[in-house]
């Protein structure tokens, strides 16, 4: 699992835990990823105003396509109120993303899931499963720092 932020129109990685169980799949801790690549990044960007929108994407570089395919997903993250997408990087990898907003509802940072199916082992949980304990640590942590519970 991994915190991430925008840094410079990428998607940097602030904060990063290993699975307890014996493999791992994880991003590196200061890694800085190609927006238009990550879960993470629809999922900062979903909530842009316009103004902020058109300013990250003049900072990304990326493929026209990844661009395209980028913008026309952030409605769909914003109706779903997160992001599930295969990974851009790794074939088998579902990335599960959700927000973590500041006091103002503003979101400030995504906390993502590169999912696998486990087949065995000490955490065997489905994406579903996965992705609404996500969804509650991400709630529950915009709630510490003054989110209201209905900003979802």
């Amino acid at each position: 699992m991994h915190l991430a932020i925008l840094h410079s129109g990428k998607v940097l990685v602030i904060a990063q835990v290993d699975c307890q169980d014996n493999n791992i799949t994880s991003v590196r801790l200061g890694a800085q990823i190609p927006l238009f690549d990550t879960a993470s990044g629809r999922v900062l960007a979903a909530w842009m105003d316009g103004r902020a929108l058109a300013s990250l994407l003049d900072l990304a570089d990326g493929p026209d396509n990844r661009r395209t395919e980028f913008i026309d997903g952030l409605a769909d993250v914003r109706e779903k109120g997160n992001c599930g997408n295969a990974s851009l990087t790794i074939e088998g990898v579902q990335n599960i993303s959700a927000p973590i907003r500041d006091f103002s509802g503003k979101v400030i940072a995504a906390l993502t899931i590169p999912f696998i199916k486990r087949l065995s082992g000490t955490s065997i949980k489905s994406a579903d499963e996965c992705r609404e304990a996500l969804l509650e640590v991400c709630r529950s942590i915009s709630r510490q720092l003054g989110a209201s519970v209905h900003s979802d």
